[in-house]
């Protein structure tokens, strides 16, 4: 069966798997009438140094992903720069929690929401609450993929990543660790 393939340690194999079976990777158009909002993985400050955005509107019942970027050591005006270059009118851009915090030994320096703030003047920013658990994030993030529609080139990048996420692989145990 189609979700038994998904290897294991994968994080989202089966739900990807389903979300294959289904359809659900396909062409998305724009509706131009509904805001498109933004999540945001901001990995400036991490040693990958990897920011993923994900562009997604809100349709009936469904979670519409119509484009996700990733890319390596770039300054904010480089992702601001392809998200206006889409030409989607934005609802809310989505930041991780940590984008509102001076980063460590760093007095003088703004936190990454005010930096796009000042980037983007007139949009709408949110923090994301942190969550303690990862693994209820990960299960809640689960209980949605059967609402979510991708599209399959404008988020090709994103959909690979999502099938290859997995949990850590502990050698020692011989096995992968949980979240």
């Amino acid at each position: 069966e189609a979700f038994e393939a998904a290897v294991d340690g994968m994080i989202y194999g089966k739900e990807m798997a389903r979300t294959r079976a289904d359809d659900r990777i396909c062409k998305v158009p724009y509706v131009r009438s509904a805001p498109v909002d933004t999540f945001w993985d901001l990995g400036l400050s991490k040693a990958s140094g990897t920011t993923a955005i994900w562009c997604h509107q809100h349709i009936a019942l469904q979670h519409r992903f119509l484009k996700g970027y990733e890319s390596h050591g770039q300054s904010l005006d480089h992702y601001v720069k392809w998200l206006l270059d889409t030409g989607y009118a934005f609802g809310t851009h989505y930041l991780p929690h940590d984008a509102g915090a001076r980063r460590m030994g760093k007095t003088t320096t703004k936190p990454w929401i005010e930096m796009l703030r000042e980037l983007m003047p007139g949009h709408k920013f949110e923090l994301v609450p942190v969550i303690d658990d990862v693994a209820k994030g990960i299960e809640q993030t689960k209980l949605k993929f059967d609402e979510c529609v991708f599209d399959e080139v404008g988020c090709d990048d994103g959909i690979k990543a999502l099938e290859n996420y997995q949990n850590e692989f502990d050698a020692a145990a011989g096995t992968f660790r949980n979240y």
